[in-house]
């Protein structure tokens, strides 16, 4: 048998040594993979041109008996993920043994959901998003939604979720804050600037665009003195702060 090398690139395996890994000893592709360190891909590729079928051999599978999935399931109280992946299965094979023995599926996130009040509370009145909740709980966001679903809570809309993930990036939360307000301090350089009757050219290298504003050198809006102040146009003033930010 000779089994895969890798020099430069990938020496595939031959017929012999993958029907010993995939079909005798019922490696998975994953498995496999991960044994010679090679992409799933790649062993699938393998496993096609020697006219080995990578998918259907767990659907093929016989089912194993009632009194060993009893044992697994409910005595021993291994989830249908942990059965599956001892098993090299798929967890809907798994699902489809248990239901054909008989067998009353538990949930398959071994949590039970939590009421309605405590989801209103979280989502409506804390304002948690989906994901926050199921990281707390360690679930993903659709079984979060699914909850809600369920619980006859409403899920927010696309303009409701932006509005929450974008609050607290203005004012003092945002990290360019230097108190008070931006209109008031833009209002004073402007007026800092007409009195001193200061050209309205832009003063930046180019290329020119959009609108004239004004520039605070040493970025504190409050600073408005003549010399910490200049005319930029939109593009100019876009660009020395990505320069100083990426720059400094």
């Amino acid at each position: 048998m000779k089994s895969p090398r890798r020099g430069t690139c990938w020496e595939p395996p031959d017929k012999e040594w993958l029907e010993h890994q995939f079909v005798i000893l019922e490696k998975s592709v994953n498995i496999i993979a991960k044994e010679v360190g090679a992409h799933n891909n790649t062993v699938k590729t393998w496993l096609l041109k020697v006219g080995i079928d990578p998918v259907r051999r767990y659907h093929r599978r016989k089912s194993p008996s009632k009194k060993w999935l009893k044992n697994e399931y409910l005595e021993l109280e291994k989830s249908i993920l942990q059965i599956a992946e001892e098993n090299q299965a798929y967890w809907s094979l798994v699902e489809k043994w248990l239901k054909e023995a008989g067998i009353e599926l538990r949930n398959r996130y071994r949590i039970d959901p939590p009421g309605e009040e405590w989801l209103r509370d979280q989502y409506l009145v804390q304002e948690k998003s989906m994901r926050q909740i199921g990281q707390g709980l360690q679930v993903s966001s659709s079984v979060v939604g699914r909850w809600l679903d369920e619980a006859g809570i409403a899920r927010r809309t696309q303009d409701e979720q932006t509005r929450l993930r974008l609050a607290g990036a203005f004012g003092s939360a945002h990290p360019a804050w230097r108190g008070g307000c931006r209109d008031t301090f833009s209002k004073r350089a402007n007026e800092a600037m007409e009195a001193a009757e200061v050209l309205k050219v832009c003063t930046g290298p180019g290329p020119h665009e959009g609108e004239l504003v004004i520039h605070h050198i040493d970025e504190d809006m409050q600073n408005n003195n003549l010399e910490n102040l200049q005319y930029l146009c939109r593009a100019c003033h876009a660009g020395e702060h990505y320069h100083r930010r990426y720059n400094a």
